[in-house]
């Protein structure tokens, strides 16, 4: 992880969705249930750029021009080991100055093409 000085207590404005999945859904072709788990929150820099190290990009290459429609969603935990009910969270950018989201992408591993 790279770092950027003085970033140490920025707080990002962050969106934490969910997405669930059950044997059945899948086998249906979609989701249990969807929703927000945190609507308007915020994340330290460093915090959210070490959550998504372990999430993947929404699209790839993660192009400078398209970060306003980035999110980053991590692997599937099991929530219910009866039902096999999987989640998977992802993080979104939520307003604010698009430079943040930058910085994020840029103290993460993931890499930013211009």
């Amino acid at each position: 992880m790279h770092k950027i000085e003085n970033s140490v207590n920025i707080e990002v404005p962050v969106s934490i969705t969910y997405s669930d999945t059950t044997p059945q859904s899948i086998e249906h072709g979609g989701y249990e249930d969807v929703g927000f788990i945190h609507k308007d929150t915020t994340m330290t820099i460093h915090a959210l750029a070490e959550t998504i190290n372990h999430c993947e990009s929404s699209s790839w290459p993660i192009i400078e021009d398209n970060l306003n429609n980035l999110w980053f969603t991590g692997p599937p935990q099991t929530i219910d080991y009866t039902e096999g009910r999987k989640r998977k969270k992802s993080y979104h950018f939520n307003g604010g100055d698009i430079a943040l989201w930058k910085k994020v992408i840029k103290l993460s591993d993931h890499e930013l093409q211009k």
